[in-house]
C-alpha cells in the first residue's frame, strides 16, 4: 500500500513539474548562442558625411526598423536574415533605440551587416521591405532617413550599443517670400504656400546601392523601368499646403519648407501662394491675393539628401525668383529655373 502511495505522489509530482514548464508563451525563453543587440542613433550633420553630437534632427518617438542581414549584402534575392522595430528615444542629449517589443537577438560569433529605415515620425511607420533590396512605396512630406552599419561581429556577452548615424534621403525645399524692390507689398497678415506632390507610383528605397560615409548617393528610385531616379509633379499645387512662419524680426518676410520625394530632371513642379491681408502701400485696403508659379527642376533632378532654398519676391503683378541656392547638412545641389509665374487674382 505504501508502494502505492509512493507511485501516486511521484506521477502527481511530475504531473505538476510539466503544468509548470510547460508551452506557456508568456514565460521568457533565455536561447543558448544567440546575443541581444543595441542601437544608438544620431543624426548627420557637416553633408552628411559625419555624426553629429546629440539628438537634432531626430523625432521623439519617431519609428525606426533595422534590417540584419548575415555576412551579406541586400539584393533582390536575398532577404534580410533578421528584423525588429523600433522608437527614437531621447534623452540627454542622447538617443536610443528603444524596441516596440523584444530586444534583436543574433546568433553569437556571426558577422551581420546593419541597415535602419525610419520615418522620422512618431505617427508613421518605417518603410517595410517589399523585396530582398527594395521598400515598399513611399510618401511624399516624410523625411526619411537611413543609416547603416557594417560589418559587426555578435559577442556572447553584452557588447556595446551599435551606433547608428542617420542621413536625409528625401529632398526638402526652402521658400523664403518677401516683399520685391520695386511694387512690393508693405505689409501681410498671414501667407499659405501649396506644391505640387511628386507622384510616388513605383517609388522606392533601394538598400543594395553603394552607402559611403564620405559620398552622398541617392537611395531613392522609380520601377519605371528607365534610369530615371525621381519622380514627376502632377499638375496642381494641392500635394502639401502649409501656413508660413513670419521670419524672426521682420513683418513682411515669410518662411515655408516642404519635404518631397527626388524630382526628375526638368520636371515642373506648380507652386501657388496665397497671401491674406496683404498691403502694397501704407494706406491701401488689406486684400486677400493669389500667385501661382511652375519651379523647373535642373537637368539633374532635384536630389534626395538635398536641400533646395529659394526666393522668391512678390510685387503687386509679379513674382521673381532668386534662384541661386543656399547649402546646409542636407547636402548641396543644383540651381532651380523658374517659368510660368501667373497672377491668379490680379487686384
Amino acid at each position: 500500500m505504501n508502494m502505492k502511495n509512493s507511485i501516486l505522489n511521484i506521477l502527481c509530482l511530475a504531473g505538476l513539474l510539466t503544468a509548470c514548464s510547460g508551452s506557456d508563451d508568456r514565460l521568457p525563453v533565455v536561447e543558448e548562442g544567440y546575443a541581444a543587440v543595441r542601437f544608438t542613433a544620431s543624426q548627420a550633420v557637416g553633408g552628411q558625411t559625419k555624426a553629429g553630437a546629440g539628438t537634432d534632427g531626430l523625432t521623439a518617438n519617431g519609428h525606426v526598423a533595422v534590417y540584419a542581414w548575415q555576412g551579406k549584402a541586400p539584393a533582390e534575392a536575398e532577404k534580410y536574415a533578421y528584423s525588429n522595430s523600433y522608437t527614437f528615444h531621447l534623452e540627454n542629449n542622447t538617443c536610443n533605440l528603444v524596441p516596440l517589443s523584444g530586444e534583436m537577438k543574433l546568433p553569437v560569433g556571426e558577422g551581420y551587416n546593419f541597415y535602419a529605415l525610419s520615418s522620422n515620425d512618431a505617427s508613421l511607420l518605417a518603410p517595410a521591405m517589399e523585396t530582398g533590396n527594395r521598400t515598399v512605396t513611399l510618401q511624399n512630406g516624410v523625411d526619411y532617413l537611413m543609416a547603416v552599419s557594417s560589418s559587426h561581429k555578435v559577442e556572447g556577452s553584452a557588447g556595446s550599443p551599435i551606433p547608428l548615424t542617420f542621413r536625409h534621403i528625401a529632398t526638402r525645399v526652402v521658400l523664403t517670400v518677401k516683399p520685391a524692390g520695386t511694387d512690393g507689398y508693405v505689409s501681410a497678415t498671414g501667407l499659405t504656400a501649396s506644391i505640387a506632390p511628386i507622384d510616388s507610383t513605383g517609388s522606392y528605397i533601394d538598400l543594395s546601392k553603394t552607402w559611403n560615409a564620405g559620398t552622398h548617393n541617392d537611395m531613392i528610385y522609380w520601377r519605371a523601368g528607365t534610369d530615371v531616379t525621381g519622380g514627376t509633379p502632377l499638375d496642381k499645387a494641392n500635394g502639401q499646403v502649409k501656413a508660413a512662419s513670419k521670419t524672426q524680426g521682420s513683418d513682411t518676410e515669410f518662411t515655408v519648407s516642404f519635404i518631397l520625394l527626388p524630382v526628375a530632371g526638368k520636371a515642373q513642379i506648380p507652386l501657388q501662394f496665397d497671401f491674406t491681408g496683404i498691403q502694397f502701400t501704407v494706406s491701401g485696403t488689406p486684400a486677400n491675393k493669389r500667385y501661382s508659379a511652375v519651379l523647373t527642376a535642373p537637368d539633374g533632378g532635384l536630389k534626395g539628401g538635398s536641400e533646395y532654398k529659394i526666393t522668391a519676391q512678390i510685387s503687386r503683378k509679379a513674382v521673381t525668383f532668386n534662384t541661386s541656392l543656399l547649402q546646409n547638412p542636407w547636402t548641396s545641389g543644383e540651381g532651380i529655373g523658374v517659368d510660368e509665374v501667373i497672377e491668379v487674382d490680379p487686384k
